[in-house]
């Protein structure tokens, strides 16, 4: 890992227990839990949002899984 920065963020006090409580009912840091939750948030978005490009830029074309082996099997 390298360099790490430190981020404060506000919270109601319940809202840090369950936090904590969670965090500990799974054996991992609020840091962790904290970076993790975030992390897997952002590459959801990206996700969808490169799904949504992928459905905008589709031709609606398909393929048969058999017919694109027999592509694959003359392509070699």
């Amino acid at each position: 890992m390298g360099a790490t920065a430190t981020l404060m963020i506000r919270l109601p006090e319940e809202d840090e227990r369950l936090i904590s409580d969670y965090a500990s009912a799974f054996g991992t840091s609020v840091s962790e839990l904290v970076r993790s939750s975030v992390m897997e948030k952002i590459e959801n978005e990206i996700d969808t949002r490169d799904l949504l490009e992928a459905i905008e830029e589709d031709d609606g074309e398909r393929y048969y899984m058999a017919d694109v082996m027999d592509l694959l099997r003359e392509a070699k």
